[in-house]
């Protein structure tokens, strides 16, 4: 579908992201947000990462490999219950920048100029967040195989990566199965919420591109204005350029 204002584009990218951050519970664009089943399951699953670490570093204590890999998956986790505290802690700070970036497409959206430079600047922040996207899926999909890899071509029964629920045992058939299940569930977890979370950074900066673009535009209007006047006495479209790119200029330091 190709779109001719950026307001229509900037409101299918905010949706894409909403979608995204739904399949953790952490849609704060809704109306009422509240805290739901889906929620709760990511707090507990990202809970039990960080605070069960301390199982597997004991049960793989003299397996480096192993540590170092859970390591690695530790600070993953990190940088995931840093993000989702981020969150539930500063849900209007996120809600009013999604305001004030859809009031200033749709501010712009008669203007041709600019909303051409903010609809290729839209469409290239969508483009990243669908890479950052595939990015994640296709590293979640290798975590994914490796049990099945591990079963079909060697008949061993080996997890995601080596990280354990507390007091279970992986040479225990079912607690190796709960074991593969919890992955598996951190693994959907880490694809939908850093999606999420990537793609939002990624508007929220990529976003200031947007304002220079229409800043510079507006700079250029008030030189032809300039040129136009000449030394004439009536500047009074000059002043009104120069008051609008004082109103850009506190946009963006705001």
């Amino acid at each position: 579908m190709k779109f001719t204002r950026s307001i229509d584009l900037y409101v299918v990218n905010l949706n894409y992201l909403r979608w995204w951050a739904d399949f953790v519970g952490l849609d704060i664009t809704e109306t009422n947000y509240k805290g739901n089943v889906r929620t709760y399951a990511a707090l507990v699953g990202v809970f039990m990462l960080m605070f069960g670490a301390w199982y597997p570093v004991w049960f793989y204590w003299a397996n480096w490999i192993k540590l170092m890999e859970l390591a690695a998956i530790y600070a993953v986790g990190i940088q995931g219950m840093v993000k989702f505290y981020t969150v539930c802690r500063y849900p209007y700070f996120f809600t009013n920048m999604y305001a004030r970036l859809e009031q200033f497409h749709r501010e712009q959206s008669d203007h041709t100029k600019n909303n051409a430079s903010l609809l290729r600047n839209i469409h290239l922040i969508r483009q990243i967040s669908r890479l950052i996207s595939l990015q994640y899926l296709l590293s979640c999909l290798i975590y994914g195989s490796i049990p099945i890899a591990g079963f079909l071509y060697k008949r061993e029964k080996v997890l995601c990566f080596s990280y354990l629920i507390p007091f279970t045992d992986p040479d225990i058939p079912w607690h190796y199965f709960l074991n593969v299940a919890y992955q598996y569930y951190l693994l959907f977890v880490a694809w939908a919420g850093f999606s999420a979370s990537e793609s939002v950074i990624v508007l929220f900066v990529a976003s200031l591109a947007g304002y220079v673009d229409v800043l510079k535009n507006t700079v250029d209007e008030m030189n032809e204005c300039l040129v136009q006047v000449g030394y004439g006495n009536d500047r009074k479209e000059v002043q009104e350029k120069l008051l609008e790119i004082a109103r850009l200029h506190q946009r963006v330091l705001e």
